[in-house]
């Protein structure tokens, strides 16, 4: 599986929890081969990550991904802790 597969399915999974996620991909007006992927939730972009390729630039956004809803997670549990003491 190549890595913007894995990106993808990795978001349609996270939907669940943050059911604004999104992304968009744009390609560089001054470097044509540079590609933006921006990661966001509704409006607010979480993070752009730019680089000239695209399997790279999927493979980042996957690692990003991952740890931003590790995260996530991590601040949910701590907060059902919080309001079940």
């Amino acid at each position: 599986m190549d890595s913007k597969t894995e990106y993808i399915n990795l978001e349609i999974a996270c939907k669940r929890y943050i059911p604004k996620l999104n992304h968009h991909v744009y390609e560089s007006i001054l470097k044509p081969d540079e590609q933006f992927l921006k990661i966001q939730i509704g409006d607010e972009v979480i993070r752009t990550i730019r680089e000239e390729e695209a399997e790279i630039m999927w493979y980042s956004g996957k690692l990003y991904l991952e740890n931003y809803m590790k995260a996530f997670m991590e601040g949910k549990e701590n907060e059902r802790n919080y309001q079940s003491q």
